[in-house]
């Protein structure tokens, strides 16, 4: 039997370890680069040596630690990688961490870790982050973001004692990413990113849409397009028409389309893709609402174009007899800010647009606002305060209600408690109890002490026969009324005349 000596042994070990150590890195940047955050991060914990190299599958959210540096320095960009990594898969807590045993991130680094300790519940620390955060050079657009991070630390509302958000049970949330729900003749239509093999050539976690009949959720098929992911649905009144989004990656980044798909013999037909006037070429257009008002019909929808207000902005189109699209018009800065703006839904009855924004005063990351008024103009939006928001995301708002009653029943999509994933909540609102009657007082049965206010007759004034003139006895009485008068100008004075008996009663 050959022996090798015990430092050949270890040398040899070394390489090894180091030769995985690349593969590791090789494969995290691979996966960093193509927006797969999360097998980048897990070969970037067994990179920098936080996970085994031989654990079992990959539960992103409860890794396997097995020493962590309890510090690295600001050139290690695997730490800060893996830290983007959690911060992109919306699980703040993991990122928060990491990114706190840096000991000089970069500024993306610094602003991303003031919203990981603010979204996960942190706020002294992320006070502390900040101030730290806003000594280093900063873009206008990073400035920015630290001051919605501190609006949102200070921002404060009361929770309204009438309405109920409750995760919803069921099929509506199994596995991970389940969101965008939508209600047409009482079936629940929604995303969801759970593992499904059941469709040749669908990918097992991709975004697809689904529906809720009963107790089951099945697949919204049949709907060309497996390969892809899809998003949220809307419907015409009469549900023989759908709109749906759908993306692909294209050159590093989520690029999504608007299909319109129509009902025919119980199935749908092939999806066509909308026009330019929607689809603007080179941009996101996403998450279309259907609004059908006074016979004009219209589609909102949320895109990153050219023209807008900053990011992605809310835009909206006429549909003319046949649905085709004429040209698109911005909803204005009253709606859309420098941030992004999406998923909205406008309710005619109520004159009411809820829309979710990052770009305006909130609790942090999306919150639900709504603006009043009519496509043609809408006034300021107001935050929908607790507990329709949280520090985390909250967006993908949708109304059941029919009349002016819009937050009576509804659905909204939040990550409020989830590490990772939005999830699917109702919301119930109670009617304002009706005022309290209060009774009138009862009269008193007892009349002691009760005093009657004193009554003074006057003394009868006389005028001389066929004479305007009072008598001067008359005069010295008038004086005494208006004593008595001037003493109490509460009273009143009951003023009465006759006739005696001379002259003739026509004269009278």
């Amino acid at each position: 039997m050959i022996r090798f000596p015990k430092l050949v042994l270890f040398l040899l070990a070394a390489q090894l370890a180091s030769a995985q150590g690349a593969d590791h890195l090789r494969q995290a940047e691979r996966y960093y680069a193509s927006g797969d955050y999360y097998n980048a991060a897990v070969q970037y914990e067994q990179y920098l040596g936080i996970r085994k190299s031989n654990s079992a599958g990959f539960t992103p959210y409860a890794p396997q630690r097995t020493g962590a540096r309890s510090a690295v320095n600001a050139g290690d960009k695997a730490y800060e990688r893996l830290a983007e990594c959690y911060f992109q898969l919306h699980d703040y807590a993991q990122a928060a961490q990491y990114y706190g045993k840096l000991n000089g991130a970069s500024s993306d680094g610094a602003v991303n870790y003031v919203r990981s300790l603010r979204a996960s519940g942190q706020k002294d620390s992320a006070f502390k982050a900040l101030q730290a955060a806003r000594v280093r050079p900063l873009t206008p657009a990073q400035q920015q973001t630290l001051a919605l991070e501190e609006a949102a630390l200070r921002f404060d509302s009361r929770p309204d004692p009438l309405v109920t958000v409750t995760k919803a049970t069921g099929d509506l949330n199994t596995g991970h990413g389940n969101y965008a729900a939508v209600e047409w003749g009482g079936t629940v239509f929604f995303t969801s990113s759970r593992a499904d093999s059941s469709q040749k050539g669908k990918g097992p976690n991709r975004n697809h849409l689904y529906r809720v009949v009963g107790t089951d959720a099945l697949n919204a098929d049949p709907l060309p397009g497996q390969d892809i992911d899809q998003g949220l649905c809307s419907f015409t009144p009469d549900g023989k028409r759908m709109y749906f989004s759908a993306w692909t990656r294209e050159a590093g980044r989520n690029l999504s389309r608007i299909y319109t798909v129509t009902r025919e013999d119980g199935g749908w037909t092939t999806p066509v893709l909308l026009n330019e006037k929607v689809n603007a070429p080179g941009s996101s257009n996403a998450q279309p609402f259907f609004v059908e008002k006074e016979g004009t019909r219209y589609l909102l929808f949320s895109s990153d174009r050219a023209g807008g207000q900053g990011g992605y902005d809310l835009w909206f189109v006429v549909l003319n007899e046949n649905l085709s699209s004429l040209e698109p018009q911005n909803l204005g800065a009253g709606v859309n800010s420098a941030g992004d703006e999406q998923a909205p839904f406008y309710q005619a009855a109520a004159q009411t647009l809820v829309f979710a924004s990052n770009g305006r005063p909130g609790f942090g990351g999306f919150d639900l606002f709504a603006s009043k008024g009519t496509l043609q103009g809408f006034g300021p939006a107001e935050n929908l305060g607790t507990p329709y928001n949280s520090v985390k995301d909250d967006s993908y708002f949708f109304s059941v209600s029919a009349d002016s009653s819009l937050f009576r029943k509804a659905y909204l999509s939040s990550d409020r408690a989830s590490d990772c994933c939005l999830e699917i909540y109702t919301i119930a609102k109670q009617d304002p109890p009706p005022p309290e009657e209060i009774p009138p007082a009862p009269m008193p049965k007892d009349t002691a002490g009760i005093v009657e206010a004193p009554v003074y007759t006057l003394p009868v004034l006389l005028f001389d026969f066929d004479k305007v003139e009072l008598t001067a006895e008359a005069r010295q009485q008038l004086d005494t009324v208006f004593l008595q008068m001037s003493a109490n100008p509460a009273r009143r004075l009951r003023i009465g005349g006759y006739t005696d008996g001379k002259g003739r009663d026509s004269y009278n």
